[in-house]
């Protein structure tokens, strides 16, 4: 059987590459072109896009990590983390879409960030002067729950996606998810393994003073942001709370876009054709209007062709329009031509009768577009309205005002069925709307739950939550004064946002628990822990930054704002784990009162 999505495009342009049809500029476009060349466009850019995202972040490990051990072995688990996870869409049943092109940025990106955490502190326990064995079980000991734990977030951030009523949404959330628990289970395996042989370079160190103190810029910044917010934590608060308020009068101004042509870049020969048809050839996109009389040979009633020629007058004289198609204009040039072509006949017939015999002589004269306008029966009439590539706030207004005028003119006496692109794009409109709701208020309520029991506080679990939707809400204001909208790609963008964010949320609120315990106080606690935390979330959001940057270069504008706001949210998701989150704890004290600790 034919597959119109994969077979018509490429059978269409074989035709027109032939020789005789040199000749021709043709613009190709429609449903199946749009399809075929959507899944080539992601298909290409999810290779290009994985290949890049790892030069980058080898780059990355390159000048931050200590041999070539930390770059080899990172880069192996997410790797076989991404062929995995694509291996397992295959035995699962699904399908590539479009979707698709997020899947490697995001496994790499999420994956590099557990083992430079193992790594990481692997390192340090080796710079205390332990033995690989001992530093390796130390490391499993303080970062192996932590990791688990980010995963558990991660996972439940994706799955959030089987709330969206959009296939290609679901099967992401699914397919993200085993690939962010492959990741893991690599880490706790390969890092390991790899750090378990080799050239012993650790000095065993007993005196602190004599451990490598790096004072690099990373740690002359984390001074800063220490001395920053141990001054002046109330500050602090009330910048980002303004900063809030001022994001959520912008996100109030964000517009959904669903028109997925609009996506395009102009650069593409599809949107090229797209245009070039709106331009020259009355439009790309359709609505088809169905007037069902509920009654054989209802269409032919003179009362309801008045009706309809009305209700036709008034679509085709709508500023969006550029078209209209329907029964009516067949009954009017056979009326015009039975009348020596006098304008004024120009009309619909008066009687059921003459009706009947204008189709009927259509038919008998060789008319063969009559199944297309009219159903079996003559109880439905199709109109078809032909429109230039619209907007979704222009087809909201376009629906809108048809559907109003319909229910006017016929008064509940004809059914009336719109469908078509239009329809689709409406339709989309409103499940991105549905699906970006339900899908943030099921991470939120997941996340939150998990990171309460996770941090065994409610308290602290509810402030742990703070910077990771402040991101969220920032990166929505700045969508909404921008003008950018919010289309299929960026539906799943606040989900992502948290999902990813909270790992490193997680790794700080773990470890300024722990140093509180040991040291009783509140500034000495944040003190240690942007010496020890402050560095790897430093740099997992570098890679996240860079490793989303790469979709910048899409074709796709969804995409390509996708990689530019997803690296926007990161880079003030970790302002606000350094300042935001450090200064709530120095003012609120969620962890008790500070204490003396016994040395």
């Amino acid at each position: 059987t034919l597959d119109p999505k994969n077979e018509i495009a490429p059978a269409v342009r074989n035709i027109l590459a032939r020789p005789e049809f040199a000749v021709l500029n043709a613009h190709v476009a429609g449903g199946p072109i749009m399809h075929h060349d959507y899944d080539e466009i992601a298909a290409r850019e999810t290779r290009n896009f994985m290949g890049l995202c790892l030069l980058i972040q080898m780059a990355i490990l390159l000048w931050v990590g200590r041999g070539v051990r930390g770059v080899f072995v990172p880069i192996s688990i997410v790797f076989l983390s991404v062929l995995w996870t694509m291996g397992a869409i295959g035995l699962m049943g699904f399908t590539l879409n479009m979707m698709i092109v997020i899947l490697p940025p995001l496994l790499i990106c999420v994956g590099i960030g557990d083992s430079m955490h193992f790594i990481a502190e692997y390192q340090d326990q080796c710079d205390k002067g332990l033995a690989r064995r001992k530093a390796m079980l130390k490391t499993f000991a303080v970062v192996g729950l932590p990791c688990l734990l980010t995963t558990l977030t991660t996972m439940g951030a994706f799955l959030s996606f089987l709330t969206i009523r959009i296939r290609p949404f679901r099967e992401l959330g699914v397919y993200a998810s085993v690939g962010a628990v492959t990741a893991l289970v690599l880490t706790y395996v390969l890092v390991p393994f790899f750090y378990s042989f080799g050239m012993k370079k650790n000095a065993r160190i007993t005196n602190p003073t004599n451990q490598k103190n790096h004072h690099d810029l990373f740690d002359r910044l984390l001074i800063r942001v220490h001395w920053i917010v141990t001054g002046k934590p109330g500050w602090v608060v009330a910048f980002f709370v303004i900063l809030a308020g001022v994001s959520i009068a912008g996100a109030l101004n964000v517009q959904v876009e669903s028109n997925t042509a609009k996506m395009l870049s102009k650069k593409l020969p599809l949107r090229q054709a797209i245009d070039f048809i709106d331009e020259r050839m009355g439009g790309s996109m359709s609505m088809e209007i169905m007037l069902d009389t509920g009654k054989t040979d209802g269409v032919k009633d003179p009362v309801f062709l008045k009706k309809m020629d009305v209700f036709q007058d008034f679509v085709n004289k709508h500023p969006l329009t550029t078209k209209t198609t329907s029964v009516l204009d067949v009954m009017k040039k056979m009326r015009r031509a039975m009348h020596n072509n006098n304008q004024e006949f120009y009309s619909v017939p008066g009687t059921r009768e003459a009706a009947s015999q204008y189709l009927f002589l259509y038919e008998t004269s060789g008319g063969d577009q009559l199944d297309k306008l009219v159903g079996f029966d003559y109880d439905i009439a199709r109109l078809t309205v032909k429109t230039r590539n619209l907007s979704t706030a222009d087809v909201r207004k376009f629906m809108q005002d048809v559907e109003d005028f319909s229910r006017k003119t016929f008064d509940g006496s004809v059914s009336v069925e719109v469908t078509g692109a239009l329809s689709w794009v409406k339709a989309l409109n409103d499940k991105i709307g549905e699906g970006v709701k339900y899908s943030f208020i099921a991470v939120l309520f997941a996340v939150t739950a998990m990171m309460i029991i996770f941090l065994r506080s409610v308290k602290l679990g509810l402030i742990s939550m703070i910077p990771n939707v402040f991101p969220v809400l920032i990166t929505l204001g700045f969508m909404g004064f921008a003008g950018i909208y919010l289309d299929m790609p960026l539906m799943c963008c606040s989900a992502v946002i948290i999902g990813v964010a909270v790992d490193d949320t997680i790794h700080f609120f773990r470890r300024y628990r722990r140093e509180f315990k040991g040291l009783g106080n509140y500034t000495q606690a944040l003190q240690a822990t942007l010496s020890t935390v402050g560095r790897p979330i430093t740099f997992t959001t570098m890679t996240l930054i860079l490793g989303f940057g790469v979709m910048t270069l899409s074709d796709i504008s969804g995409w390509s704002n996708f990689g530019f706001l997803s690296g926007f949210a990161f880079l003030w998701a970790l302002l606000a784990d350094l300042f935001f989150a450090p200064a709530m704890m120095l003012l609120l004290k969620p962890l008790g009162p500070e204490r003396r600790v016994k040395a």
